[in-house]
């Protein structure tokens, strides 16, 4: 997991120091008496005064605070408040957890979904590999979303989006890029896309997805890639029966597939018929190809007195399905070693212990493949003490674990005061935006955030729970914080430091007022932050004029020479896809500059994105009428570069 970066004070006053304007200033107090507007950095920043990370603003000492209220542990069901439409910005914002995302249940397998409405099934079969399940209203990019993208260009390029990557928005538009409907683009068509999307759906591993793109896919096809999808999604339900159905069947088109003569083996075991089993152990060992790993399973399945898996067992849906079915424990490693679509099915098995439970349950809510309910079901459903919650608040800063986040939220619902909750949420949020988990911290405690009232006492926690309600994309409540931040600036230090940021946020939303370029501010904040040892100074500040470039402000051409300079760990971008996405921009070919977007922001997406990237990439979506997903990237690029 991409670790969310911690900050030093100085990003935090980013904005204040590189641009200037009045939606900027803390209060009219504060103005500058010539009546120019007031630059909240000073030229001049003593090493000293830079070097305090972010973090170092401290809540209200929480001795002098109340205890949290200790109740019986219950699991609550988490509402998840429906977003309300912006007023400033012109576009809606995206929601945090992509849409029709399964819920965690146990081994059983769910019903079998119907096909969406205005796919006929029949009609799409192999007549269309472009087939999909999402129409506009559902997300989809439209019928006509490749046209005049050529197919070699999709083909070649689909594959190469890195899923399922660690940010939200990058995977929502891969997923609607993968489930859209479309007609098929012009030129040759070279390879069937069918199996290149099943592969990459998988990838994401949410299984109602790809249960549903089973609907598009023709019942006749003897494609290797999408009978592997099949089984799959078979395997990921919990029907061992229909799975090992499939594995006889396939294995009569596909004699040779050594892994579905090695699927055919376990079915075997576990149904019961160990001779035919060992039958087959034998003929791999007379054939030299005898695995230690693949006997001990197949005694495990088999019953065999004392038999287990093995710990160091690659974890797979088939083997979880079969091991469940054989009343076998499945080894607690994992929960972090396995693929998405796993790690929610185990974040769903009450046979294992909470803390393996919450670590795969956090896994696939990272990487797209379970919603947050079930995740903030686990959280809600640990015990936890007052002494627990002090110990937590007076700890270093760290990660503080699975259960650590779990008492953590929990703690915040037992707790009736206001300052109290705030100082818990605080520990939540900040330690999951510096070591990693920001985007489950705040969609778990969204309903907390939502009940916490913005008020001068809070002033000092302003900048936590506006930042996370621009996240969310609820901007009249984050403009409540920041006009708190605004109001207290004069006297609380906390509150003054809190605005710029939000302002910066603001800005992102749409929310703030025509900037005014400050020409010499660049140099002045990257001799700042050298001071303060930030060790990409250069590159922090080139992405954060990158957006803002991007959305047509006067950032002038000097974060482009820092941009060149900068070497981040992604390397330098291909320019021939930056070309190519220029040209589609240009072109207006949504489906196209959606794949060059994800291609281009690589496997580690906004936190290491090159600079020039995120002003191409977000300047293709902002000009056809992808805003709010431009503003959702925007948002993630920031706060991972530590603001």
């Amino acid at each position: 997991m991409i670790a969310w970066r911690s900050s030093f004070s100085l990003c935090g006053l980013a904005a204040a120091a590189l641009l200037v304007g009045s939606s900027w200033g803390v209060t009219g107090a504060l103005a500058d008496s010539s009546g120019q507007p007031l630059q909240l950095l000073p030229p001049t920043v003593t090493p000293a005064a830079a070097s305090a990370p972010d973090s170092a603003v401290s809540p209200p000492s929480s001795d002098a605070a109340p205890a949290a209220e200790t109740v019986a542990p219950t699991a609550p069901s988490v509402e998840t408040p429906t977003a309300t439409a912006p007023t400033a910005p012109t576009s809606t914002a995206p929601t945090v957890p992509g849409p029709s995302e399964p819920t965690v249940a146990g081994p059983a397998a769910p019903d079998a979904p119907t096909a969406p409405s205005g796919i006929q099934v029949q009609e799409i079969g192999s007549a269309n590999s472009y087939a999909g399940t999402l129409e506009p209203a559902d997300g989809g990019f439209g019928y006509d979303m490749w046209k005049g993208t050529s197919a070699h260009d999709v083909e070649t390029l689909l594959p190469r989006i890195p899923l399922p990557g660690p940010s939200p928005s990058l995977r929502a538009l891969a997923r609607r890029l993968l489930l859209s409907n479309a007609e098929p683009p012009t030129g040759q068509t070279d390879r069937d896309l069918l199996p290149i999307r099943a592969e990459q759906l998988a990838r994401l591993g949410n299984l109602a997805d790809m249960e549903a793109f089973l609907a598009v896919v023709p019942t006749g096809s003897k494609d290797p890639s999408l009978a592997a999808f099949r089984r799959e999604v078979l395997w990921l339900k919990g029907d061992v029966d229909s799975a090992c159905a499939q594995v006889s069947a396939d294995l009569s088109v596909m004699p040779s597939d050594v892994e579905l003569n090695r699927q055919q083996l376990l079915c075997r075991a576990a149904n019961g018929q160990s001779k035919e089993a060992q039958l087959g152990i034998d003929m791999l060992r007379e054939q030299g190809q005898s695995d230690p790993k693949l006997v001990a399973m197949v005694d495990a399945l088999g019953g065999v007195k004392g038999a287990t898996l093995p710990d160091d067992v690659p974890p797979s849906p088939m083997l979880y399905a079969l091991a469940k079915k054989a009343g076998l424990a499945v080894p607690p490693a994992w929960a972090s070693s396995g693929t998405p679509a796993l790690q929610a099915r185990l974040a769903g098995d009450d046979s294992l212990d909470a803390v393996t439970r919450i670590t795969a349950g956090e896994a696939a809510f990272a990487a797209g493949a379970m919603p947050i309910d079930p995740l903030a079901g686990l959280y809600g459903s640990q015990d936890v003490t007052p002494a627990q919650i002090d110990a937590l608040l007076a700890a270093d800063d760290k990660d503080d674990g699975p259960m650590g986040h779990a008492q953590l939220y929990e703690g915040v619902l037992r707790t009736e005061p206001a300052i109290r909750r705030a100082q818990i949420l605080h520990r939540a949020l900040e330690m999951a935006r510096r070591f990693g988990g920001y985007p489950a911290a705040v969609a778990a405690n969204q309903t907390s955030l939502l009940k916490l009232e913005p008020a001068p006492e809070l002033a000092w926690f302003s900048v936590d729970a506006g930042r996370a309600f621009y996240y969310m994309g609820r901007y009249e409540r984050a403009q409540a914080w920041l006009n708190i931040a605004r109001n207290r600036a004069e006297a609380d230090t906390q509150a003054r430091e809190a605005v710029p940021t939000l302002a910066l946020f603001a800005q992102i939303a749409g929310a703030g007022q025509p900037l005014t370029w400050a020409p010499d501010a660049v140099e002045q904040w990257r001799d700042a932050q050298a001071k303060a040892g930030d060790p990409d100074p250069a590159l922090r500040a080139a992405r954060l004029f990158a957006i803002l470039a991007a959305q047509g402000e006067p950032v002038g051409d000097q974060w482009r020479q820092m941009a060149e300079s900068a070497q981040p760990s992604s390397g330098l971008p291909d320019t021939t896809l930056l070309s190519r996405l220029d040209a589609a921009s240009a072109a207006g070919r949504r489906g196209e500059i959606v794949l060059l977007s994800l291609v281009l922001m690589g496997p580690t997406g906004p936190a290491d994105a090159h600079p020039l990237v995120v002003n191409r990439v977000l300047s293709a979506l902002y000009a056809n009428g992808l805003q709010s997903e431009a503003r959702a990237i925007a948002f993630e690029t920031v706060i991972a570069n530590g603001i």
